[in-house]
């Protein structure tokens, strides 16, 4: 698989964070006190789409348990980067995933813009 699905898919949410020990990453710790070490060499800094991050944060906030770790390590992992983030919309997604990698809960105004971005 190449390194954009992988980063893609992590970003929606259709494989878990640990998904990236296959581009050399590693990911250690619980949610709140998560370390993640980059891969030797050049980063692949990619660009996704907001509805990327909108299907992910749905799909990982169904799953409630992989919803904390899942927001840490894409706030963390500098190659995923999102489109739009500055929107009005990207700034209440960004807003979500900052309270999901803190443990609080995602407001229901997040999951709403969420699931009206989401291709879900």
């Amino acid at each position: 698989m190449a390194t954009t699905e992988i980063l893609r898919f992590v970003l929606r949410a259709e494989e878990p964070p640990e998904t990236l020990t296959g581009l050399g990453f590693s990911i250690e710790g619980d949610a709140l006190n998560l370390r993640v070490e980059y891969p030797s060499g050049q980063a692949n800094v990619e660009t996704f789409p907001l509805s990327d991050l909108a299907t992910g944060l749905v799909r990982a906030w169904a799953h409630g348990t992989d919803l904390h770790l899942w927001a840490s390590v894409v706030l963390m992992v500098d190659w995923i980067d999102v489109d739009d983030l500055d929107s009005p919309e990207g700034e209440v997604l960004r807003d979500a995933l900052w309270s999901a990698a803190g443990g609080d809960q995602i407001s229901d105004e997040a999951l709403t813009v969420a699931r009206r971005l989401s291709d879900t």
